[in-house]
């Protein structure tokens, strides 16, 4: 989990933003393989709560990618890539 060795607040803060991340897709993912697996029932719930915590997730991500931004080197070039990484 998150130590607390000299550790920047912003830095902690997105890696909060990453565990939050990471759950909410893997319960979208969950949510997904319900929705296979019950497909023929009225369990229709799950493919809708799958788009949102898939979406969830996705906005999760952009506060990471906002402060690796930040991290990473400040080259013309480096800021390209991460920018097109960002984006993909």
């Amino acid at each position: 989990m998150i130590g607390k060795t000299a550790v920047k607040p912003r830095v902690e803060v997105t890696a909060l933003f990453v565990y939050a991340a990471g759950v909410s897709g893997i319960l979208g993912n969950l949510f997904l393989i319900a929705l296979y697996v019950l497909l023929g029932s009225a369990f229709h719930v799950s493919g809708t709560a799958s788009d949102l915590l898939g979406l969830l997730s996705a906005v999760f991500t952009i506060p990471v990618a906002l402060l690796l931004g930040e991290c990473l080197t400040r080259r013309r070039t480096a800021r390209g890539r991460h920018l097109w990484a960002s984006v993909a």
